[in-house]
């Protein structure tokens, strides 16, 4: 791992420029009260990889 005053230091030389982290911008909209069963769908996946190399994956779907 390299400090970070190095690597400002050699991007700096190279005239490179750090990718920044970008922030939301705005705020999100409330969630719409629902009215009526089955209105509101949601898929939850989820990945297991076991040490020999075998994986598996699951996915669920569930109603709100």
């Amino acid at each position: 791992m390299i400090n970070r005053k190095k690597t400002q230091r050699i991007y700096r030389g190279r005239g490179w420029q750090r990718a920044r982290s970008r922030r939301a911008v705005g705020t999100r909209a409330p969630a719409p009260v629902l009215a009526l069963p089955n209105q509101r769908w949601s898929l939850d996946s989820c990945m297991t990889r076991w040490r020999r190399g075998a994986g598996s994956a699951c996915s669920t779907w569930s109603m709100t």
